[in-house]
């Protein structure tokens, strides 16, 4: 059982930042402290003004207006040694079919994009703190207008889709799911069968829907 808390400050924070990716990176941290716990434990999420980004990879600390967004963890903590590598691409210390490894690199790079930085702080048997510091921005002038509402996704009209994907849930789920939107799929459960599949007629696909990391 994980247990959620916030933290937030009585004045609201504004950032300058791609409202899609920002979701994706709270949501990257947020599985990323989860499965850290192993289904029990507390995770917090904090929001604040900052007026100091401080220094971290060899670079110096910035004095600028900055929101820290943090995401902590009670769970297991990562080793020192493996901290200058969890931002790599495909870096993962899960087993096969538990991870890609690129949620925390979509992190970092968000995090640059945006004109910011992401901070680690760990300890073996403590626990885990990611904060993103966004450069703050003032809410004068926001857009007001009622937000459009998303277009309705397109149907597949018989499209057809290889789907290469080892995991029988995430395959199951994929292939259901593109079903339901009018795609025709082909299933293959590794590279192996999926080369088949193109070696028999690759013209009839349209499109291959791959896992990146298979065995």
């Amino acid at each position: 059982r994980i247990e959620i808390v916030t933290d937030l400050p009585e004045e609201t924070c504004f950032v300058d930042a791609d409202p899609s990716q920002f979701d994706t990176a709270l949501v990257n941290m947020a599985v990323n402290a989860r499965d850290a716990m192993d289904g029990a434990g507390r995770l917090t999420i904090s929001v604040r003004a900052a007026d100091v980004m401080p220094s971290m990879r060899r670079l110096g600390a910035v004095e600028d207006a900055f929101v820290a967004v943090s995401v902590s963890d009670t769970g297991c903590g990562i080793p020192t040694e493996r901290l200058e590598q969890i931002f790599e691409p495909f870096f993962t210390t899960k087993g096969v079919g538990q991870g890609t490894g690129l949620g925390l690199s979509q992190v970092f790079g968000f995090a640059k994009q945006s004109g910011g930085e992401v901070t680690v702080a760990s300890k073996v048997g403590e626990g885990t703190t990611f904060t993103l510091y966004l450069p703050r921005v003032s809410g004068e002038g926001r857009a007001t207008e009622a937000v459009p509402e998303p277009e309705l996704l397109a149907d597949g009209h018989g499209t057809c889709v290889l789907v290469v994907e080892d995991n029988v849930e995430v395959g199951t789920f994929a292939t259901h799911t593109l079903a339901e939107l009018g795609y025709e799929t082909v299933w293959a459960s590794n590279a192996q069968e999926a080369l088949e599949e193109l070696g028999k007629d690759a013209s009839r696909f349209d499109l291959v829907f791959s896992d990146v990391v298979m065995p």
